[in-house]
């Protein structure tokens, strides 16, 4: 699975911060197969994984504006961050379309040459999944009750949410529809019951625990109708195989 099977968020988004910090742009550089039994796991196509790169450290730099109370940095940087997804998305979409499908089971061979490894069309897209996954989850862990009272900045942050979930709906729908490569996203797409998981309990907690006003919350709760109707697609698309 792509983006070193969903490695936590904290630590993708501390080695994008860490380059943004030093000025320089990350490139999701994949990493060098061995020579002999490598073990490495293939990382994405540059056209996909710079756009990656950007979003992630957008998505920190929002964060950090925000405990600046620098609002408009933030506004900016969650703005940048959804322009970059939505160009991974394409990019991502774009591979699918045109690069051969990853056989069933693919992998670096022993004794295969020493090469930079590259992940296939699918576990791209993947990436842009959980892309669009830390987009709205960072976007609704910035909500604040008092930041809320602000059309501008509840209207943003709800966007954010919600077109991520609308585009992930539309990613899933293209994906079903693409019977080529559908062994390999077989195996990918049950991958998606986690994230969906983890943002029903984020949305849910900050629910309970935050005075959100009712446009906010209505918002919450149409983002967690979303989610569910997703969870739904995967299971009836790709059932996730029984343990054992």
């Amino acid at each position: 699975m792509s983006r070193a099977t969903l490695a936590p968020l904290a630590a993708v988004l501390g080695l994008v911060l860490a380059a943004s910090a030093a000025g320089g742009a990350t490139q999701n550089t994949p990493p060098v197969a061995e020579a002999a039994g490598g073990d490495a796991v293939p990382g994405d196509p540059s056209i996909v994984a710079i756009r990656i790169a950007r979003a992630e450290a957008a998505l920190g730099q929002a964060g950090v504006a925000e405990d600046a109370n620098d609002r408009a940095g933030m506004l900016a940087a969650v703005k940048a961050a959804r322009l970059n997804a939505a160009r991974a998305l394409n990019a991502a979409r774009y591979l699918v379309k045109t690069a051969p499908p990853t056989p069933v089971g693919d992998g670096l061979a022993d004794g295969a040459p020493v090469g930079i490894a590259y992940g296939g069309p699918e576990a791209t897209l993947f990436s842009v999944l959980i892309l669009q996954h830390d987009v709205a989850a960072t976007a609704i862990g910035l909500m604040t009750a008092k930041g809320a009272k602000t059309a501008t900045l509840r209207k943003a942050w709800a966007s954010a949410v919600l077109d991520s979930f609308a585009q992930r709906n539309k990613t899933i729908a293209f994906i079903h529809a693409r019977k080529a490569n559908a062994p390999t996203f077989a195996t990918l797409m049950p991958g998606l019951l986690t994230m969906f998981k983890d943002e029903l309990k984020e949305i849910n907690g900050r629910l309970k625990m935050n005075k959100f006003g009712p446009n906010l919350r209505a918002s919450l709760a149409n983002g967690a109708t979303r989610v569910k109707n997703s969870r739904t697609l995967v299971k009836k698309y790709w059932p996730p195989t029984p343990a054992g």
